[in-house]
């Protein structure tokens, strides 16, 4: 806990908040005034903006069966490749004269704010200067307020939990600070550091059970609630990969009930060592399950995938999907939950329900039974519970 004080700088709960806060809110602020200072935003001109229009239409009148420039580029943004978006943005003559389409405005603009190499990425940057119209900036304020309020506010609601346990008879201490910084890393997409703080954070499961009341938080159980009722459950010998595992918050319910045979997934090797040492894996993987990157998993290798909640920007998208129905055995079972609003997590699941639709039209996988909608699954937000049968 000292290591995460020291990495915050401050020493109680009301104070973390009060500066993640003022963080996000300065943080637009200062973005605003900087683009504008460096001349990154253009003043309104028609001439310009036609240009831009006429630069668009043109280029998709391309061959159907050839993505644009555009699209690629968007594609390149999705994939977190930010240095060569900026390139292939560069090495197109329309764009040089004339402006950013407001299509990939914003998720060039958001990807560069989030950057850790944020000074390397805006020099990378400074051959596009004046070729930002000002409504890119709305969106990307519009953005960074929807995803970072709500999360905030989990957050104020978990102090206020946390305080209000301390105040009862018998109120507990509990490393509160290193899930407050788990939910700023996650707000912010930042991976990386996410990452690097479960490396660091051996006794997370003992930490969550702890204080599971006060996180407001039930997707594990909700997950091996439904995978009891299935008929594959009966099976305890059944081949389970728990994907996105972290700790193995799921295999530690599942072992309960005499299941053993279960392997894990995560990108933290902190995490799955932690996991390895109570014994709730044979095996682990310590990678990410990515559209664009096999997991280093043979094909057809699991009679059960399980995912609890770990379906969110910079774990697992949609456009993976692929990746797990490759490494489910035919016939098996693969079973997740997912918070609700998720088509608005990221540019990746915008096309959450059009994968996830497709899928079924081309035979891969289908329901095995309707999509369940549960309430309270992180204090009042709602989540989905999917459990499908790979063809």
């Amino acid at each position: 806990m000292s290591a995460i004080i020291e990495m915050t700088g401050v020493d109680n709960v009301a104070e973390l908040l009060r500066v993640v806060w003022m963080e996000v809110a300065l943080a637009c602020l200062a973005a605003t005034v900087y683009f504008s200072f460096v001349g990154v935003l253009v003043k309104p001109g028609k001439k310009e903006k036609s240009n831009g229009q006429k630069n668009v239409k043109a280029m998709s009148q391309t061959c159907d069966h050839e993505p644009t420039a555009y699209q690629v580029i968007a594609k390149t943004l999705r994939q977190g490749k930010l240095s060569d978006a900026i390139d292939m943005l560069k090495d197109l003559p329309e764009i040089m004269a004339g402006s950013v389409p407001t299509n990939i405005a914003p998720r060039l603009l958001m990807a560069a704010a989030k950057a850790a190499n944020f000074d390397e990425v805006v020099a990378e940057m400074s051959a596009l200067v004046g070729k930002f119209e000002s409504r890119s900036f709305d969106a990307v304020a519009m953005e960074a307020a929807k995803n970072k309020v709500p999360m905030i506010r989990k957050m104020e609601r978990i102090c206020r939990n946390y305080i209000d346990q301390l105040e009862k008879p018998g109120g507990k201490q509990f490393n509160i600070q290193n899930f407050m910084m788990m939910y700023i890393f996650g707000s912010t997409t930042n991976t990386e550091y996410r990452t690097r703080l479960f490396n660091h954070w051996p006794t997370y499961l003992e930490d969550f059970n702890e204080c599971k009341e006060i996180m407001g938080y039930r997707y594990p159980e909700t997950l091996v609630e439904e995978f009891l009722s299935l008929d594959v459950a009966k099976n305890k010998d059944a081949k389970i990969l728990d994907v996105a595992c972290g700790p193995g918050n799921v295999a530690f319910i599942l072992k309960d009930h005499g299941y053993a045979n279960m392997d894990g997934l995560d990108p933290s090797s902190g995490l799955l060592a932690a996991a390895m040492e109570k014994g709730l894996y044979k095996k682990t993987f310590c990678c990410y399950v990515s559209p664009d990157e096999k997991t280093p998993i043979e094909d057809n290798q699991y009679d059960v995938l399980l995912c609890s909640a770990g379906m969110f920007p910079g774990s697992i998208v949609p456009q993976a999907f692929t990746e797990l129905l490759r490494i489910t055995k035919p016939g098996g079972i693969i079973a997740w939950n997912i918070a609700d609003g998720y088509e608005g997590f990221n540019d990746f699941f915008l096309n959450y329900n059009e994968i996830y639709n497709q899928l079924i039209k081309e035979g891969k996988w289908e329901e095995v039974r309707p999509v369940k909608k549960l309430e309270n699954m992180l204090f009042d937000d709602a989540g989905y519970t999917y459990v499908m049968k790979k063809l």
